[in-house]
């Protein structure tokens, strides 16, 4: 399924991004909030939207909108990024962040320069959503994309 990604500015801050199917129904979302001033971006809870989803179509959604997020705080200037993730979210946050985070409150706050995660989520990711090599984590992945399922609309 081609996911075309969709980005709207609702306020001189904020950014949504939305991945659509081809008829244009909302699969994923996220908000990111941003600073130019500060040169940092920070990524808010990705959320699939439709149920029924696979786990492998789950984690691509995910996969994509953070290389969409990450290419818009390239092209607004911004230099740092940051976000947090809920414990069934670490291990997907760990793979794309090429980090362990810090631990914050029960929650594992992730702060990187934006090249460097950029430059790991290109080489660890492919176009297309997919995760590169096997690791033993896949399994944690795909529980943690399960968790980001939220079908409100």
């Amino acid at each position: 399924m081609p996911l075309t990604p969709d980005i709207t500015h609702p306020s001189p801050h904020t950014a949504v991004i939305r991945l659509r199917d081809g008829a244009g129904d909302v699969i994923a979302d996220v908000t990111c909030v941003y600073s130019r001033a500060a040169a940092t971006g920070a990524l808010g809870e990705l959320r699939v939207r439709r149920a029924g989803l696979t786990a492998r179509e789950r984690v691509r959604a995910l996969v994509l909108l953070v290389r969409e997020a990450l290419a818009l705080a390239d092209h607004l200037g911004l230099t740092r990024v940051l976000t947090e993730a809920s414990a069934e979210a670490v291990p997907l946050a760990r793979r794309l962040a090429g980090s362990d985070g810090a631990e914050a409150g029960g929650r594992r706050l992730f702060l990187a320069e934006l090249a460097t995660v950029r430059t790991h989520v290109l080489t660890t990711t492919t176009p297309a959503g997919d995760l590169t090599g096997a690791r033993d984590d896949d399994a944690a992945i795909e529980e943690a994309a399960r968790a980001a399922v939220d079908v409100r609309r």
